[in-house]
Formats: structure tokens, sequence, C-alpha cells
């Protein structure tokens, strides 16, 4: 990209509006309805395109690349992630898992907040719950009935954190980290009668291995009187608000082990994408006793050596067109309202002679200062 061409982009673009122009395009613009947000619009389908622009490494020394989509039943998104549409017409599937920015910072916060929930409560306080509801049961279904369920009963469930795994069938399984009111006493369950039950339970219409009663037998004499009532009392909940199959259990080893069981169920649910899952939450976390141990919200960013980067010529920018760093109503006045998302690509991939030649720019048109040279 050319010096003229990156002072052309801004010019006609991104800067060269003014505060006037700015108003205007804002008043021509109908506003949106808030009924029709495309993240809470269930019919809304996600954005998949046959082409995307995306930049590998950190601004300055940025290269843009572009991905074309492998066939006709496959689409690209913003990050250039390749997706795959199943034979509903409605699924797609992620082809390599990779996670997106917005994703991976959101695995951060949850192992985070699961170090803090464990920390807070104990580990024999804490147990991993799961609702495995019949096929077919979309999320926000299942979320609602968790949620009438919780009104009247599990009052042994203090605080907890939930992740959404979506299936390939479109059925949502919750997977969650609890801390109950009781002492489990992890140390002293049967692990490994449980770990022989399971692999001799009946499943996809098999029968049962031989040990299977006598292995159930032994780790559930081995749980605490409270575990048990809980587990009769999950059946019978289940049963009565359609939650399906209910399993609890006890930490066995430590908070890292319930940031990895739980969080590769949040990695794997990415990778999946239906129209009538968005505007669901993949994450959520219980309304009152979680402000107890929480320890990491959603504004926050990266640091790596792109984002200082980033940070750095955006500071520039605010100092060349007289912006104050910190202005966001500034910059947006000044840049255009969605200024971050139109201008990534001059930030990213501009070569720092030629961002200089920006920056003077900025300086001509804003009376601004020139930032020192780094």
């Amino acid at each position: 990209m050319s010096a003229e061409a990156v002072i052309n982009e801004g010019a006609h673009r991104d800067i060269g509006m003014g505060e006037q122009d700015g108003a205007a395009r804002s008043a021509a613009r109908p506003a949106a309805l808030p009924c029709l947000n495309s993240n809470n619009y269930p019919t809304s389908p996600y954005r998949i395109r046959k082409t995307a622009v995306t930049y590998q490494g950190k601004p300055g020394d940025a290269a843009e690349v572009t991905s074309r989509a492998m066939s006709e039943g496959s689409g690209l998104d913003r990050d250039g992630r390749q997706w795959i549409v199943g034979k509903d017409g409605v699924t797609w599937e992620q082809a390599g898992g990779r996670l997106s920015m917005a994703e991976a910072k959101r695995a951060f916060a949850l192992r985070a907040n699961l170090q803090s929930l464990f920390a807070h409560y104990g580990r024999e306080r804490c147990a991993f719950f799961t609702l495995s509801p019949l096929p077919g049961t979309e999320p926000k279904e299942l979320a609602a009935k968790f949620n009438d369920a919780r009104k009247r009963n599990f009052g042994w469930m203090l605080s907890y954190v939930r992740v959404l795994e979506p299936r390939r069938d479109g059925t949502a399984h919750h997977h969650y980290a609890v801390a109950t009111d009781f002492d489990m006493k992890p140390d002293a369950f049967d692990w490994a009668a449980f770990k022989v039950c399971q692999a001799q339970a009946p499943r996809h219409g098999n029968p049962p291995g031989p040990q299977f009663a006598e292995m159930r037998r032994r780790y559930s004499s081995s749980a605490t009187p409270e575990l048990r009532a809980c587990w009769k009392e999950n059946k019978a909940v289940s049963q009565a608000y359609g939650l399906g199959r209910v399993e609890m259990l006890p930490i066995r080893t430590c908070a890292v082990a319930m940031g990895h069981y739980v969080g590769k169920y949040l990695a794997s649910g990415t990778s999946y994408r239906n129209a009538k899952w968005k505007g669901t939450r993949r994450v959520e976390y219980d309304r009152k006793e979680s402000l107890l141990w929480k320890s990491c919200g959603s504004a926050f960013g990266f640091v790596s050596d792109g984002s200082r980067e980033w940070r750095k010529r955006v500071d520039e920018m605010a100092m060349a067109a007289c912006v104050e760093r910190d202005d966001i109503v500034g910059f947006r006045r000044t840049f255009g309202r969605t200024w971050a998302y139109d201008m990534r690509p001059t930030i990213m991939v501009t070569p720092p002679e030629e961002w200089r030649e920006y920056l003077s720019y900025l300086v001509d048109v804003y009376d601004g200062t020139m930032p020192p040279v780094r």
C-alpha cells in the first residue's frame, strides 16, 4: 500500500469528513430497531462469505492475506476460517477448530474465573454438573428449563459457571462447574470403581458390561450421604422439567483439571454454528453469588506484540489529530463511528515510512502535533 493510497483512503473514507459530514452520515442512516438486532434475532444467519482478507504479523510488518472458500458448500468468516455447511443446510462446522480472538479471550476469562471459584469455595465443595437433554433440544429451550428448575429446586447449588456445548445434531448440552453447601469428600470417593463403571456402561444400544452393576454399587456407597441425596433430587427434578440425563461428580484433582474439563467444551462448541443458536450465551455465570468470587470480566485486552504496536499507533493518531487518547467520542467524531473497523488495514499494514507520511497529513488537517520518531 503506497503512501498516496493511504492518504486517499484516510481522506475520502476515514478522516476527511469532519463533524458536519459525520452528522449528515448519521442522519442519513436509519436507526436500527432493537428487536431486529442481528445478535438477538434468531433467524439471522451467520455472515459467511467466499473470500476473506486477514492480516498476519504485527502493525508495520503485517502482510495482507486473501483466503478463498474451498468449495460451493463452504464459506469463510471475517477471520479467514473455513466453515463447511452440514447436510441440513443450516448448521456450519469449522474446518480446523481455530479460535478467533474473541473466543480466545472468552476462554481465558473462563479459566481465570474457574480458578477463582475453586479458590473461593475449595475443592471439597466444588463439583462437575452436566445436563444432557433429549435430541433436538435447542440452547434457549434448555436454558429456560434449567432456570425454571433452579427457582424451586437445586437448593444445594450455591453458585455456578455454565458452558454451552452445541452438538452436530443441534442439541444443546450444558456443562457446569458448581459450588455446593456441603463437603463431598472427593478423596474418599471410589474413583477406580467409577472409571470401570463408565467403561462398561450401556451405550448406543449395547448391554452393560459384567462388572457394571457391582462397580456402580461400590462408587455409590463411597459417596457422602449429601451427595447421594443430590443425585436422587437431581433425577426427580430432571424428570419433572425435562432436563434429560443429569450427572454430578466431585472434583478429583485440582482447579486446572476443572478449567480443562469445562474449557474444552467451550472450544468444541465454537466449531459449530446454527442460526437458531445466534444470541445464546456460550458462557454464563449466576447473577448473585458470582459477584463474591468472579475475578475476570470481559473488558480487557490481550497483551501481545501486535496489540502493543496497535496501541502505539492509535496514540500517534490521537496526537496528530489533536484528540485525547482516551476520548472515545472524539475518535468517533474525527475518524468516523466505526473507525477501528474501517482503519484496521491502514493501521495494521502500512510500513513505518508511509505511516509517518500519514501522520503528517493528520497534523496538517487537524493542527495536531507530530509524534516523535520511534
